[in-house]
C-alpha cells in the first residue's frame, strides 16, 4: 500500500503532515500552476546535483502511486511555515566548472549542515515568467522564499546551517535573493575562462548550448543566440557572468570572491568561516577521503590534466573582467592560510 501524505498518528503527535515532503516541480496547465511533491525521507542530500536525489526518491513506495501528489502553488507559503526549518546561511553562485559541485558535497558531509546543490524546483520558480504567462498573484520572491523554507526543513534535528548552491545563471537574480536575505553571505566562485570553456568541450552544460536556457535570462535577444559557434556562445555567457560578478562585488558588502585555483580545502574553509560552520578533525578526515574522487563521479579517482593556457581572441573580453575580479579578490584576501 502506498504511504499517504497525511498520517493520523503524525497529526496526533503534532508532526506536520508534509514533513519529509518536498516540492519537486512546477506544472503549468489550463487550470493554473500546480506543484508536484516527492517524499525524500532518509535520502541524504549528498549527490553532485539535486536532480539525482530526486531520481532516488522515485523508488520509494510513497512516490510510486499512479497519481503524483500535487497542490496549488499558493499553498506553499502556508505549508512552509508548519515545519521547523533552517534559514539560509550562505548562497553559492558560480560560473560553472569551478569547484562548486565538490564544495557543495563536502558541506553536505557535515552533520550540522544541509547542503542543496542546484535544486530544480528553485530554477522552475525563477524561470517560470520566462516560460509562460504567470497568474496575476504569482510572486517569484514569495514562492522562492516558501520553497527555500520547505527545502530547509530540519531532517535530523542537528542541522544549524543551510548552504544553497544555485544554478550558474541565477547570478542574474542576485538582487531578488539579497532582498529576501539582506545579510546572508554570497559566495562568488569562479575560474579562468579558458579552463571553463575547456571543461565544457568535454560535456556541455545547459547554459553552454544556445537556446536551452531562455536567451532573455542572459539578456540576449532570441535571434542572436544562434549566430556563433558553441565556444563563442559560451564566451558571451561567461562575459555576462563575470560582468555581473563585478556589479555584485561593487554593490554588496556581504560578498566573498573565491577562485577555483585555491583548491577545495581553501574553498571549504572560506565558506565555513563565512557561515560560522565548525570543522572538527573527524569531519575533515571525511573531507580528505571525498576530495580524492571526482566531484561529478564520486566513485572515480580524480585526476586533473594540465593543459596549455588558451589566450584565444574570443576570450579577450571575459579575461579583462576575470583580471579585474582577481585584483579585487587579492586586494581583500585575508592573511589566513585558508583565505
Amino acid at each position: 500500500m502506498n504511504e499517504p501524505i497525511v498520517k493520523i498518528a503524525d497529526l496526533q503527535r503534532g508532526i506536520s503532515p508534509i514533513r519529509d515532503w518536498y516540492p519537486s516541480r512546477l506544472r503549468a496547465g489550463k487550470s493554473g500552476i500546480w506543484c508536484e511533491w516527492i517524499q525524500l525521507k532518509d535520502i541524504p542530500f549528498t549527490d553532485p546535483f539535486f536532480d539525482e536525489t530526486l531520481v532516488k526518491g522515485l523508488s520509494k513506495a510513497a512516490n510510486s502511486c499512479r497519481f503524483r501528489p500535487a497542490s496549488s502553488l499558493d499553498l506553499l507559503a502556508d505549508w512552509s511555515r508548519t515545519l521547523p526549518h533552517i534559514q539560509p546561511t550562505a548562497f553559492i553562485f558560480h560560473v560553472s566548472r569551478c569547484g562548486s559541485t565538490l564544495l557543495s558535497q563536502l558541506l553536505g558531509l557535515h552533520p550540522h549542515c544541509i547542503s542543496l546543490a542546484e535544486v530544480p524546483f528553485f530554477d522552475d520558480i525563477i524561470r517560470l515568467p520566462f516560460k509562460t504567462e504567470t497568474p496575476p498573484n504569482f510572486s517569484v520572491a514569495e514562492t522562492l522564499a516558501a520553497a527555500i523554507r520547505l527545502y530547509g526543513q530540519q531532517r535530523t534535528g542537528l542541522e544549524q546551517h543551510l548552504v544553497i548552491k544555485l544554478d550558474s545563471w541565477h547570478i542574474f537574480f542576485w538582487r531578488q535573493f539579497r532582498a529576501l536575505y539582506p545579510e546572508v553571505p554570497f559566495i562568488l566562485l569562479y575560474r579562468r575562462p579558458d579552463e571553463v570553456v575547456r571543461s565544457h568541450r568535454k560535456l556541455r552544460g545547459m547554459h553552454a548550448v544556445p537556446g536551452v536556457i531562455e536567451p532573455m535570462v542572459f539578456g540576449f535577444h532570441p535571434e542572436e543566440v544562434y549566430s556563433t559557434d558553441l565556444d563563442g556562445y559560451l564566451a558571451r555567457v561567461l562575459e555576462r557572468y563575470f560582468d555581473m560578478y563585478l556589479d555584485v562585488v561593487s554593490e554588496d558588502r556581504f560578498t566573498t570572491l573565491l577562485n577555483y585555483a585555491d583548491g577545495p580545502k581553501a574553498l571549504l574553509h572560506n565558506v565555513a568561516s563565512n557561515c560560522g560552520l565548525p570543522l572538527d578533525n573527524s569531519y575533515l578526515a571525511n573531507v580528505a577521503k571525498r576530495t580524492a574522487f571526482h566531484s561529478k563521479h564520486p566513485t572515480r579517482v580524480f585526476s586533473e590534466e594540465k593543459e596549455a593556457l588558451d589566450a584565444s581572441p574570443y576570450l579577450a573580453t571575459v579575461f579583462r573582467s576575470y583580471d579585474q575580479l582577481e585584483q579585487l579578490r587579492l586586494r581583500t584576501k585575508k592573511g589566513s592560510q585558508y583565505s
